[in-house]
């Protein structure tokens, strides 16, 4: 998101600087903005949903959800975690 955010900014103001080199903004450079915008907006919904399923598949690995496959067996295998007693939790 952020990678995102720094190069687009960038962009815009070097497209800023190519607009304004005439000192008249046409309206196909005023649209053209406009749809850089939206450009914008669609990569940083894209590059958030993709964080996203990463993040849910870093938790199942780390977690180790058992999720049964078709043949009934396992394809995760189950971590154990240790039983901890609040005495032991405490102490440090």
């Amino acid at each position: 998101m952020f990678a995102i955010t720094a190069i687009w900014s960038i962009i815009a103001y070097v497209w800023l600087y190519v607009v304004l080199l005439d000192q008249v903004v046409e309206p196909w450079e005023a649209y053209l903005t406009l749809g850089f915008f939206f450009i914008l907006i669609l990569m940083a919904w894209i590059a958030d949903c993709l964080r996203r399923k990463t993040i849910a598949k870093r938790e199942e690995d780390q977690f180790g959800h058992q999720i049964a496959a078709d043949d009934g067996q396992p394809n995760k295998k189950e971590k154990e975690f240790p039983l901890v007693s609040i005495k032991s939790a405490l102490e440090f």
